[in-house]
């Protein structure tokens, strides 16, 4: 603590400082984008068990389509047969979620640095 009547000395210490100036509407795009991906899942988890399975790990056989239907692990898979636009569907549906489920994580680490940002800048003392 400075004695009174000293010139104010910043701490050194681990305290974050200001937040940057692009951080607002990162938080806020970032929120909308976090809903969007979880929606985007439980829809992908919704179409999967309405379809019978998802495509990433089906097979084509000629002119036949198969999603393809995981239990657990030592257990044969289940294949549904589908049609060739309801394959397409889950492939890209399915891809879309691999993309957006690690942005929104990376976006969550940043959100979480942000929002610890400025928060214990302005302390008072007492």
């Amino acid at each position: 603590m400075n004695a009174p009547g000293s010139p104010q000395v910043a701490d050194s210490g681990s305290a974050p400082g200001p937040r940057p100036w692009w951080a607002p509407r990162f938080l806020a795009v970032f929120d909308v984008f976090a809903l969007a991906t979880i929606l985007n899942f439980i829809v992908f988890l919704g179409v999967a068990v309405h379809l019978g399975g998802e495509a990433m790990g089906g097979k084509v056989e000629g002119d036949r389509y198969y999603l393809c239907l995981v239990r657990s692990r030592g257990t044969p898979r289940l294949y549904t047969e589908v049609t060739r636009a309801e394959f397409i569907y889950s492939r890209w549906h399915q891809g879309s979620v691999l993309l957006t489920w690690p942005l929104m994580m990376a976006g969550a680490l940043v959100r979480s640095r942000l929002r610890g940002r400025g928060q214990n800048a302005a302390t008072p003392e007492g």
